[in-house]
């Protein structure tokens, strides 16, 4: 749970310094997000970080051709 957490901080803060964050609008920042953590944690941590709903995660990451790892 604390390494959930550490990514969740590490998100946060690099996004808070990302001028373009905006609710419906996926920023080159947070796609980098889906691409790098959607495959292993999926898309619950990621909608709380990002201020996303985990539909919203959902969809982009499928946009985006990022699966899950099984």
């Amino acid at each position: 749970m604390q390494q959930t957490q550490d990514i969740r901080d590490r998100i946060i803060s690099d996004l808070e310094a990302s001028p373009d964050h905006k609710k419906g609008i996926f920023s080159p920042f947070e796609d980098d997000c889906i691409r790098k953590y959607y495959p292993t944690k999926g898309s619950a941590p990621l909608a709380k970080s990002l201020g996303k709903t985990r539909r919203q995660i959902s969809n982009r990451a499928s946009d985006l051709g990022v699966r899950l790892e099984r």
